[in-house]
């Protein structure tokens, strides 16, 4: 090998290497070959017999004096290039010739000494651009550092050292081909941008009057190549300062560059101004460049015109008559869906009818939410033609269909619903393919598994793939990732291990999408150790790349299943591979995963050391991420990581002390640090910035209604929207719940009255000893509060709250101004609790807008939660003598409330609540529960704390435990069980709930009252009356029941647990269940059985309807009219639903449930509804489902006018035979097939008929779509630090030094996990 230095030198003198080097060069031939004949024998002399012959027979001919005497110069050879001044040197030729056969040997070092010994000894040589082309593809096979020779050939190119070479635009790609593959393979070897200074040194010097725009092609040609566009636009800048105009190859390949790169820039600008170009330089079109300029209009911003530029462009190719491909008129009717022009699109259709321009129209219209669009265009082209094509596009856009619709809004079962809805139109179009035919290929089948792993259908997905297996349609790995894709959304992981299995029979090894997807199912299961052993499979594949999506996968399994150690191992291993590879680089979710595990762990310390280990990777650290650091840090006292933290934060650009939970609790540690006596971190950093007022931080300002709210930039309070329904629901049922109490104790003062004046009659009443009036014998008392609300009938009672109110405020106000003369004091008013009131909006919204308020007590454990409540109250001008705050458990308030004393408590904060002009004292008359989670833990609380006939305000938002996801957690919070993917899951989390509740106040003797309950978006709310009666304790078994549920179909039968014999109350005999033997009638599966649950009434018909006139009088402006509601017309139509419940009948079915049991079409709901009502029974909907079908018919009516409707509209044999699994083995019947197999005992028409029902319902807005993404519960509000702390030394005080250790304590259980303080606000 010759050193590089000894290159430098050589290039300029003539060596006596050549004559020196190899064995055989001092040899004597026999003869030599006439000169004339060199160049043929030079180029048939064969490779890998010697390596050196070549260079041997080079030497040995041009060696012999006189050998190129006479004749031996001439235009041969290369067409007249090289020397200007009479043709190219016959050895240079020949040299050309050596060089470029010998680069064609294996890597040989030996090889490469002696050809860089012979091109430098020929330097003195006329060499050509073609020699040194030849030498560069010598190098690039031989030497073991090509990079630094092409360094040294360019270097010799930029000084002019060879004047007969004239640099072209192949010598400048070939260098710079050498120099980019050796900075791409070692990104280590040195500053990458020296490709880019060497290109623009070497554009210099290139020879374009020698080229002309030729040389500029081959260079863009070569760079387009590598995607590489800064060597691009440099090229085509060198072009334009050079005057170069483009030639039709230069559009070409520019074109081709903006469309494989996505569009990188303003890809509408750059290719206007490229087809104004060719305007301008006279370049006619061709086919290939109208289409690419076609294709480009595809990657344009959508709605900026690009159907307009791709109907023009095909114009063009039409007018210069092109052929154009039948591809491009697809990307004309693309690209004009693409730009919202379905009309045209479908225009242009009709007019280029073809297969390209049908998938292409299909995955149009589908994009932009058409899907039934797309199903007529397939269906007018199936009736002329068929096309593999378009068979896949319509069954990939039903499973794009069926994607957005599983993210769309509704409930779950409502997107499911709408996916298998869409997912059967596919289905049909592929069973409508014959098995034999050639359409229902591997592609088609293909899209046919994902559009079913999209609509969560794993069964049908697999099913697709055992008939491709019995038609012998070879499966791709497309195949077998659609598959895992399908196991992975379902959690189907027992499926995932027989596919791998499968993988493994046929000899094919998994890529990295089959084990993404695995890995992510088992994730989802929980699998954390079958995840990381595919990790490790990955790992050990040269084949495979493990992506970053996968690292996060396995990271987040193994963080969820609590196994740090294994997380710890996994990310030093990512760590590894990110930094060889870029596909496996951490990205902020990785370090969001090991941070938060981390955190959870007690180790904040390895956490603020992974923070700078992002900027190492380039990574920007969130504030999220530092606010979880310095909280953790806080909590294990590790002060100086948080400051260091801090530190990471300032230098970063964080302005944390703009942010109030980071200012806080850095102000928090800056006070216990500096009581260190051996704290030595400097401090003085913080203390001009963090030192400033805490208001400074209470920036963001929220208004809801009538109060604002301040919240600090970022704060462990959140804000969240869709609670807005429920505070404006809360308000007005206790604006009518206020009036009904008015109005119950006027009632009962004039009841008093009535009786007294009748009493007073001698005729009716007879005077006792001790001087009393008692009714005569014989004579019947009359119905004094029949009498009384008579002659109350016509009292405006929002006139009489409105008059208490003014009174009150009146009283009030010369309370706190002392006057000697006092006015009567009003009658008691509303006594309102906030349990949990975080911000305290709520409870601000409740005094400002319901009226009759004589106190609004606003309590949270986080003092930090009730100093931003306090902050608010002062900020909305609120009297603070009726909104009071107060620190601490919202059970031992309540508990304190049911003895009816003052409940008195010390501060943590040092403030003494209680004011002696308005204590917090006695039972409430509302209290309001808003955990995050749920209830279950303060409903004991609750009902023992409210007065009688006072009402319960209550939330829960643990839907999946009350839906069945969890029923042994249901079952200890609420002591009852589910019914999981039962149809009618919404309403019967509202009755296991409301049997809770019911269940907490009889050991009270006390019994609930239901106003209204409601399941809202993602959780339930009740309005709930209790009241004191033993009496009425007893009626409880009646309102309780159990659900026994069919296994094979919708049916249910609801049973009461107990039954009034007209003497005493006994338990239910089993009847129903009975008689069909324990099961279910219609299809003879067994049943479930969920319960206790609640079978009364969940609402109020006439309550709820007083609230839906007040409502509309709230529009009208005849009550509240300086406080409207924000949700009005959501509100409205949110109780209408509920009014037009049946009150009586527990439970509902859902119509696309009965119908999928069956395998039938679903018929139109308003004929099903007017069918059930010509048979003489009650329907009705749900208000949270719109779906729903409630009804007092028995579950085999139901089936019968569903029988009815199956024999006038019958079902394929093909689809009855897929009506599920039979049951047993006995009969080998389907659910289907065994209920269809009963004849109905009424026949039924269907005609057109009209429902009375549904023609007198109101006209509201009833299930309304979500106003905005992501509308659901935010993440729950974290515990200020401060306030666990005070909680925590609060209850050691309670306790007292004895109880501390647990041992011998006396006071009452707390649960463990205990929900927060915060409202969802």
């Amino acid at each position: 090998m010759i050193s590089p230095a000894s290159k430098s030198t050589a290039l300029n003198v003539r060596t006596k290497a050549g004559t020196k080097s190899g064995t055989k060069s001092g040899t004597k031939s026999a003869s030599l070959v006439p000169p004339s004949k060199l160049l043929d024998h030079l180029r048939s002399l064969p490779l890998d017999e010697d390596s050196f012959k070549h260079f041997d027979e080079y030497e040995r001919h041009f060696k012999v004096k006189g050998y190129k005497e006479g004749g031996y110069k001439g235009k041969g050879g290369n067409k007249g290039r090289g020397n200007r001044g009479g043709g190219v040197d016959r050895e240079v030729i020949c040299l050309n010739i050596v060089l470029e056969k010998t680069s064609r040997l294996r890597k040989d070092p030996k090889v490469y000494e002696r050809g860089s010994a012979l091109f430098l000894s020929s330097l003195p040589l006329s060499v050509n651009e073609y020699t040194v082309t030849s030498y560069l593809k010598f190098i690039n096979t031989h030497s073991p550092t090509p990079h630094l020779d092409a360094k040294l050939i360019s270097s010799s190119l930029l000084s002019r050292s060879w004047p007969s070479v004239r640099p072209n635009g192949v010598v400048i790609s070939m260098i710079m081909n050498t120099l980019s593959r050796h900075y791409t393979s070692n990104p280590q070897g040195g500053d990458s941008s020296v490709l880019e200074g060497t290109l623009m040194d070497l554009l210099k010097v290139l020879d374009h009057r020698q080229d002309g725009v030729g040389g500029f092609n081959v260079l863009l040609k070569f760079f387009v190549r590598r995607l590489d566009k800064k060597a691009v636009e440099g090229v085509v800048k060198r072009m334009r300062e050079m005057g170069i105009k483009n030639d039709k190859f230069t559009v070409s390949t520019l074109a081709t560059f903006l469309v494989r790169t996505n569009g990188e820039g303003e890809i509408k600008e750059n290719v206007e101004r490229l087809v104004k170009e060719m305007e301008e330089n006279d370049i006619r079109w061709d086919d290939e460049l109208g289409s690419i300029f076609v294709r480009s209009t595809l990657l344009y911003p959508p709605g900026t015109g690009g159907g307009s530029a791709a109907l023009s462009y095909s114009s063009k190719m039409t007018a210069y008559g092109l052929a154009v491909p039948p591809s491009t008129h697809g990307d004309v009717v693309e690209s004009l869906c693409r730009d919202g022009s379905l009309t045209k699109a479908i225009e242009y259709y009709r007019s280029h009818k073809s297969s390209n321009t049908c998938g292409s129209l299909i995955r149009g219209v589908a994009e932009k939410g058409k899907f039934e669009i797309a199903l007529k265009v397939f269906e007018n082209f199936k009736e002329t033609d068929e096309s593999e094509f378009v068979y896949s596009e319509i069954i990939k856009a039903a499973g794009d269909e069926c994607k957005k619709a599983m993210v769309g809004e509704g409930s779950w079962e409502e997107r499911l619903s709408k996916a298998a809805q869409v997912s059967g139109f596919a289905a049909s179009i592929f069973d409508s393919i014959p098995p034999a035919s050639p359409f229902k290929n591997v592609v088609v089948c293909n899209s046919m598994i994902r559009c079913y792993g999209e609509a969560h259908l794993v069964s049908s997905a697999f099913d697709v793939y055992a008939g491709m297996k019995e038609a012998n349609v070879e499966p791709t790995m497309v195949t077998f990732g659609s598959l895992a894709a399908a196991c992975e959304r379902c959690g189907a992981i027992e499926r995932v291990g027989v596919l791998l299995e499968e993988l493994r029979d046929m000899g094919l090894a998994p890529n990295e999408f089959v084990y993404g997807s695995t890995i992510g199912a088992f994730k989802k299961k929980g699998k954390w150790r079958k995840a990381v052993n595919l990790l490790n499979k990955m790992a050990r594949s040269d084949e495979l790349v493990v992506t970053t999506s996968t690292f996060n996968a396995v990271l987040s399994a193994c963080a969820e299943g609590g196994e740090l150690e294994s997380l710890m191992q996994i990310w030093k291993v990512m760590k590894e591979k990110g930094s060889k590879e870029k596909e496996s680089r951490p990205n902020i979710q990785t370090f969001s995963i090991v941070i938060e595990a981390l955190c959870n762990a007690k180790q904040p310390n390895q956490a603020s050391e992974i923070i700078v280990e992002m900027a190492e990777w380039g990574v920007p650290c969130t504030t999220d991420i530092f606010t979880q650091v310095v909280t953790s840090c806080e909590r294990e006292r590790q002060y100086r990581n948080a400051l260091k933290v801090y530190a990471a934060m300032s230098d970063a650009g964080v302005k944390y002390y703009e942010i109030g939970v980071l200012d806080l609790a850095l102000k928090r540690m800056l006070k216990v640090v500096k009581n260190i006596a051996d704290f030595d971190f400097d401090l003085r950093s913080f203390s001009s910035e963090s030192m400033n007022d805490t208001s400074s931080a209470m920036k963001v300002e929220v208004k809801e209604n009538s109060s604002v709210c301040y919240f600090p930039s970022r704060n462990e309070v959140f804000y969240n929207p869709v609670q807005v329904l429920n505070r404006d629901l809360s308000i007005t049922m206790i604006r009518q719940f206020g009036e009904t109490l008015v109005k119950e104790r006027k009632e009962k003062l004039l009841k008093k009255q009535i009786r007294k004046d009748w009493l007073s009659k001698d005729e009716n009443a007879t005077v006792s000893k001790t001087g009393l009036r008692h009714p005569k014998k014989g004579v019947k008392e009359p119905d004094y509060l029949a009498q009384a609300s008579e002659q109350l009938a016509g009292t405006n009672w929002f006139a009489e709250v409105d008059k208490e109110h003014n009174e009150r405020v009146a009283w009030r106000k010369a309370v706190k101004s002392g006057d000697a003369e006092l006015p009567e004091r009003p009658p008691p008013g509303l006594k309102i609790l906030d349990c949990l009131a975080a911000s305290g909006l709520r409870s601000m919204r409740y005094f400002k807008e319901i009226k009759n308020v004589d106190l609004v007590a606003v309590n949270d454990l986080d003092p930090a939660a009730i100093e931003l409540a306090e902050n608010n109250i002062e900020v909305n001008g609120v009297d603070p003598s009726v909104v009071r705050t107060r620190v601490g458990d919202g059970t031992m308030l309540c508990y304190e409330a049911r003895s009816g004393v003052e409940t008195v408590r010390d501060d943590p904060r040092g403030k003494n609540i209680v004011d002696p002009k308005f204590p917090i004292k006695g039972k409430f008359d509302v209290i309001d529960l808003d955990p995050y989670g749920s209830c279950a833990p303060f409903t004991d609380c609750a009902v023992q704390a409210i007065s009688n006939g006072g009402l319960l305000c209550l939330t829960s938002t643990d839907m999946a435990v009350l839906s069945g996801n969890h029923a042994d957690t249901c079952f200890s919070k609420y002591s009852a069980m589910p019914m999981h993917k039962s149809g009618y899951l919404h309403e019967l989390a509202l009755r296991i709930f409301l049997q809770s509740v019911e269940s907490q106040a009889n050991k009270y003797g006390k019994h609930i009252v239901p106003l209204a309950s409601f399941g809202i978006d993602f959780y339930i709310r009740v309005f709930v009356r209790v009241y004191e009666s033993p009496v009425e304790v007893k009626k409880s078994s009646t309102k309780m029941g159990y659900v026994y549920q069919s296994t094979g179909c919708p049916s249910f039968n609801v049973v009461p647990t107990g039954t009034f014999t007209g003497r005493s109350y006994v338990p239910t005999i089993l009847n129903t269940v009975a008689e069909s033997g324990g099961v279910c009638a219609e299809t003879g599966r067994p049943l479930k059985v969920a319960g206790p649950v609640w079978i009364a009434p969940i609402h109020s018909q006439d309550f709820v309807s007083s609230c839906i006139k007040r409502v509309e009088d709230q529009k009208t402006g005849k009550v509240e009219p300086d406080a409207p509601l924000p949700t009005t017309k959501r509100l409205h139509g949110l109780l209408t639903t509920a009014f037009e419940e049946l009150p009586d009948q527990p439970l509902y079915y859902l119509l696309p449930n009965l119908c999928s049991t069956l395998r039938c079409t679903v018929p139109p709901r308003s004929q099903f509804i007017a069918q059930m009502e010509k048979l003489g029974y009650k329907v009705s909907a749900s208000h949270k489902e719109a779906d729903a079908i409630k009804t007092d018919a028995p579950n085999d009516v139901i089936w019968d006018v569903l029988r009815n409707w199956v024999r006038l509209h019958p079902i394929s044999a093909k689809r009855k035979q897929k009506g599920g699994e039979t049951w047993g083995g006995k009969d080998g019947l389907t659910a289907s097939m065994k209920i269809l197999q009963t004849e109905p005992k009424f026949q039924c028409d269907f005609e057109d008929l009209s429902s009375k029902s549904l023609q007198e319902r109101k006209k509201a807005v009833r299930y309304p779509m979500n106003p905005e993404a992501n509308w659901g519960p935010k993440s729950r509000g974290g515990l200020g630090v401060v306030g666990k702390r005070a909680a925590e030394e609060t209850k050691e005080k309670e306790m007292g030094e004895d109880e501390k250790g647990g041992e011998d304590g006396g006071g009452e259980s707390r649960p463990k996990k205990k929900n927060r303080g915060e409202e969802r606000t």
